[in-house]
């Protein structure tokens, strides 16, 4: 299933967290992450949790459209694929589901 990677932190120069060792990361726990990452700084956040920013709103809807239509993909392509748990493993479904 594919993953959202997702960072706050206290300012917008630690966004790189998210590419630069989030995803390096997940990839090696062999985690399918989405291509859009969330971040959010602690200007964007207020102290009750209510994400103030346009910008991280549209990320994160933009980031959970994606992880849900690849989760539609991988499940539709395990439906097809039948019990071989080679054929029917998350990532490679999905990843012959990507256009080239």
């Amino acid at each position: 299933m594919p993953v959202i990677l997702a960072a706050t932190g206290g300012g917008d120069k630690h966004c790189l967290v998210i590419e630069h060792q989030l995803r390096p990361l997940f990839a090696f726990l062999q985690a399918f992450a989405v291509p859009v990452g969330v971040y959010a700084s602690h200007n964007d956040i207020q102290k009750d949790g209510l994400i103030t920013s346009e910008l991280v709103r549209g990320r994160v809807i933009q980031a959970a459209r994606q992880a849900a239509q690849l989760a539609r993909a991988a499940r539709s392509a395990q439906q097809r694929s039948g019990p071989d748990p080679e054929r029917s493993d998350p990532v490679t479904v999905v990843a012959r589901t990507l256009p080239i």
